[in-house]
């Protein structure tokens, strides 16, 4: 998840201590919008209104 907002980017610090994206994973029957939210509001405590969420698209992988 990439978060943008008046002052820049918001990167997350992985446990490597490499810089990344914040990240995270759907729940059963929860959005995709409505996973970022939550993952934003869990890792970094910031609320936003899910109509300021956008998905342009997913990266999707097993392993």
């Amino acid at each position: 998840m990439i978060v943008h907002g008046l002052d820049g980017l918001l990167p997350g610090r992985h446990r490597r201590g490499i810089w990344e994206p914040a990240s995270g994973a759907a729940e059963p029957g929860e959005t995709f919008a409505e996973a970022a939210a939550r993952e934003l509001a869990e890792a970094a405590r910031l609320v936003v209104d899910l109509t300021d969420v956008q998905v342009p698209g997913t990266l999707s992988w097993t392993g």
